[in-house]
């Protein structure tokens, strides 16, 4: 696949933290509360920021279009917590072209395997990660399933 779009990424700063939440509200909220059960909520958000060992920020001409979390772990895993698009550049490729960013980065520092989780209810997502080599491992486990690849 051609590249999509110019597409750039930094790390997280305070100052992003309201993009985050807004995009992170608007977009899962629902779909948080039907799979785990409780609402999703700024507090929650902000946990799952100071959690993750990188926040990045994926821009496209200098504007904030989505973002993408992750901890690498010393048995070369490396969790990816979330990957969130704005809604209006979804379904034009954005999406996989940042997954493949996300894989070469995790190769230069020696990831053997991104793993993560899909709420079971988010039929997108699933079949999003399936197309880009990503499988489903084990059993839906509080309204969400593993999923990993491979490098």
């Amino acid at each position: 696949m051609a590249k999509v779009t110019s597409l750039s990424y930094r790390k997280r700063q305070e100052n992003d933290d309201p993009f985050i939440i807004k995009t992170s509200l608007s977009l899962m909220k629902e779909m948080f509360k039907q799979s785990v059960g409780i609402g999703l909520t700024e507090d929650i958000i902000r946990q799952q920021i100071r959690a993750n060992e990188t926040v990045m920020i994926i821009e496209r001409n200098n504007k904030p279009i989505g973002f993408y979390m992750y901890t690498v772990f010393p048995s070369g895993e490396m969790y990816l917590s979330s990957l969130i698009l704005v809604p209006h550049v979804q379904n034009q490729g954005i999406g996989t072209e940042v997954v493949h960013h996300i894989i070469s980065e995790a190769r230069k520092i020696n990831v053997q395997k991104i793993i993560g989780h899909v709420q079971i209810s988010n039929e997108n997502a699933l079949t999003f990660w399936k197309k880009n080599k990503f499988r489903v491992i084990g059993r839906p486990i509080h309204g969400s399933v593993e999923i990993q690849r491979s490098l």
